[in-house]
């Protein structure tokens, strides 16, 4: 009779080592799998282009004129833009 609850207490415990293994894996997997995405992922808000074209003043200036032009007109010049980027 002893044993039996010996080997219960045993199994008891076994189980609950490889449910914390489990939960491990699945945490590490899961960070894996995050960290994999993140890597190959680029998120570009603006063009290489664009940001030359903002650090080089006169550039600026131009695309500025360009951006006003939009914001009265409603349309890009889009010959304009080609010229400056």
């Amino acid at each position: 009779m002893n044993s039996d609850k010996t080997m219960t207490q045993k199994d008891n415990i076994l189980d609950n080592v490889l449910g914390v293994i489990g939960i491990l894996s699945l945490i590490a997997i899961a960070i894996h799998t995050y960290k994999s995405i993140s890597k190959r992922t680029e998120t570009s808000v603006i063009s290489d282009e664009a940001l030359r074209a903002l650090n080089d003043k006169n550039k600026a200036l131009e695309l500025r004129e360009v951006i006003d032009e939009y914001h009265t007109t409603g349309e890009w010049n889009k010959s304009k833009l080609e010229t400056i980027l």
